[in-house]
């Protein structure tokens, strides 16, 4: 896997060996990149099994889970030496101070050094990570973050928006005509996309299905799909028989 992949996973992410895409419904390996679709059944040694439990049966039985794959990283991603990375294996199979010894040739007193250091550097990560995590947070409050007007958008970093990124992707999406030249998959675009197109609309006016499809026309072919994303993050509302769409407030 890429650094700027691995950059990209949580926590919980490396530690599982696998990240799920919620718009796409895909479970992929980080350590091979296998994938297995939300909704599908696998066959395993086990039996039959759907994608949650077959990803985790993958990475259990292909890569004997996803230590070695996050410790044979280079020092300059996992920040260990060598001996460091065989002393943590060790202390993974749980093995003795006496046994390690003499599989690595160190004198006790060396084990209980390194240790000591490992415990030490876990606990400075621990408070390292939640101040990067203040100083993220911090950051993200003081750019200058877009405002999305969406009624039902998931509360995550990917609706932290800001001016320059909308920019970006207004530029590459919509050709001078203002048309959408395509949809992007990624959430993140497509709320920056809806956050503009929910401008042609006037707030507090009642709109037809057909009206508002002769909107969207004029943005993009395929209007139908975006009428569903503009109901989904709740830019528009409409009544249960579709004859009634307004700007959802």
């Amino acid at each position: 896997m890429k650094n700027e992949s691995i950059d990209l996973l949580k926590i919980e992410e490396l530690k599982n060996g696998y990240f799920f895409d919620k718009e796409t419904g895909i479970f992929e390996c980080i350590v091979c990149g296998k994938q297995f679709k939300d909704g599908f059944v696998y066959n395993s040694n086990k039996g039959s099994c759907i994608a949650d439990k077959a990803i985790k049966i993958h990475i259990r039985e292909e890569h004997n889970g996803v230590l070695d794959f996050l410790l044979n990283l280079d020092k300059k991603d996992n920040g260990l030496n060598e001996t460091q990375k065989a002393l943590l294996k060790q202390f993974f199979l749980s093995k003795k101070d006496k046994e390690i010894s003499k599989n690595m040739n160190l004198s006790l007193s060396n084990i209980r050094n390194h240790r000591y250091r490992l415990r030490e550097r876990y606990r400075q990560d621990k408070i390292f990570l939640a101040i990067m995590e203040i100083l993220e947070l911090n950051s993200s409050k003081e750019s200058d973050l877009i405002t999305l007007t969406g009624k039902n958008i998931p509360e995550d970093d990917r609706s932290l928006i800001t001016e320059k990124e909308e920019e970006e992707v207004l530029k590459k999406y919509f050709d001078e005509a203002g048309k959408i030249l395509n949809f992007p998959k990624k959430q993140k675009k497509k709320l920056i996309i809806l956050n503009k197109i929910v401008n042609d609309f006037k707030r507090g006016k009642s709109y037809s299905e057909k009206e508002v499809n002769e909107i969207l026309k004029e943005r993009f072919f395929d209007f139908v799909t975006l009428r569903r994303y503009m109901i989904e993050y709740g830019f528009l509302r409409r009544n249960k028989d579709g004859t009634d769409y307004r700007i959802k407030e």
